[in-house]
């Protein structure tokens, strides 16, 4: 006699055959001037058990999972200005919202004088839980390939963390937690001076475009960013999370594809 499944574990099982079916039967690969699997075989066990790659289904579950959380309530929001030291002080009235309290850091967007455009991450991963940056460990070394095949470094890009705290086992954000990451996402990007942005990961996609979206239907063309707050001409790009190329060559050409549009858009090449 089979066991009931519980409603987490269920939900996990059917993101991942709603994963399958979005991305298919791996086609022909194109000629992309980077192969994660390359360098991931190169990856010793010892490395792999030292930086723990987060499950591809936890970062696109988010439509199935969250549902089935109850919602939290939203505090009611000060803005202080302008400025990374305005942002803290402005995540300083979450000081009792649970994530604020469990997460070793608290990530902040990394700006840079100069940069072309914006990248939102996914929700921080044990790695940039750890160490407070964004985009480092197996993430961090993917994007800087992928970066380089673009002829970019990392200071030409301003990064910006779909909320700043990670949750309890990287599970997916709660209802009453998506509500405080637009709140904290509006604000931030309005450090951004309207730059474009791309999206990288199933959760800043649907904190932009206000309501859960697939990104294989979504990518490949630019969007106007409905945002909360948002009043400026941002548009945003979507596209895959570098810790997804490991899924296929599906994903690897989508992503080379979206960089090479956001390339010629923006006059990066």
């Amino acid at each position: 006699m089979s066991l009931p499944l519980s409603q987490p574990f269920e939900a996990s099982l059917l993101a991942a055959l709603k994963l399958q079916m979005e991305w298919g039967v791996e086609a022909v690969t194109e000629s992309i001037p980077w192969q994660p699997m390359d360098s991931l075989c190169s990856r010793t066990k010892t490395q792999r058990e030292k930086n723990p790659i987060v499950s591809l289904s936890r970062r696109g579950v988010t439509e199935i999972e969250v549902a089935s959380y109850p919602q939290e309530e939203v505090p009611v929001l000060v803005e202080a200005g302008d400025g990374i030291e305005s942002l803290r002080s402005f995540l300083d009235q979450f000081r009792d919202q649970p994530l604020f309290r469990t997460a070793t850091h608290h990530l902040v967007p990394e700006l840079h004088e100069g940069a072309r455009f914006v990248i939102i991450g996914e929700v921080p991963d044990a790695d940039e839980d750890r160490s407070g940056t964004l985009f480092s460990g197996e993430a961090g070394f993917y994007l800087e390939k992928i970066m380089q095949s673009l002829h970019l470094k990392r200071e030409d890009i301003n990064f910006v963390p779909s909320i700043p705290w990670r949750p309890p086992g990287g599970r997916p954000l709660l209802p009453g937690e998506l509500k405080i990451a637009e709140h904290i996402l509006g604000y931030a990007l309005k450090l951004t001076k309207d730059l474009p942005v791309v999206t990288m990961g199933t959760t800043p996609l649907r904190l932009l475009a206000g309501k859960a979206t697939q990104i294989v239907k979504a990518r490949g063309k630019w969007h106007d960013l409905s945002l909360s707050g948002q009043n400026g001409k941002n548009r945003f790009l979507p596209t895959y999370h570098p810790l997804q190329l490991k899924a296929g060559s599906v994903v690897r050409r989508g992503l080379w594809q979206d960089l090479v549009l956001l390339a010629d858009t923006i006059n990066i090449r």
